[in-house]
């Protein structure tokens, strides 16, 4: 038997049509765009190589990459909620806070 919890559960709005074709990236679409790189190929560890300081590369792998992506996406939402909860003084439970934030949207 599974359980789910509740209480992110929230009802999705659609795109008002004044964001229409601004620069709208969920986090759906974040997720899915890193989603796909393999970490292992042929049981070998991957790396990227990203640009650091002049002349030092910096190897990080993709494993590491993707956790450090998806928290990034984690912190930055959770500021989000934090900033909107604070502007609209909005106060209660999890739950309730969620469906406050529902309805302002």
């Amino acid at each position: 038997m599974h359980v789910l919890d509740f209480d992110d559960y929230c009802i999705q709005n659609e795109v008002p049509a004044h964001l229409e074709g601004e620069s709208i990236f969920g986090s759906q679409m974040r997720i899915l765009s890193i989603s796909d790189m393999p970490e292992m190929v042929g049981g070998v560890e991957q790396f990227i190589n990203f640009r650091g300081k002049p002349g030092k590369p910096n190897m990080v792998s993709l494993r590491e990459l993707k956790q450090n992506y998806m928290q990034a996406i984690a912190d930055n939402i959770e500021q989000s909620m934090k900033e909107i909860i604070k502007k609209f003084n909005i106060k209660g439970t999890r739950a309730e806070r969620n469906v406050a934030l529902s309805k302002l949207l």
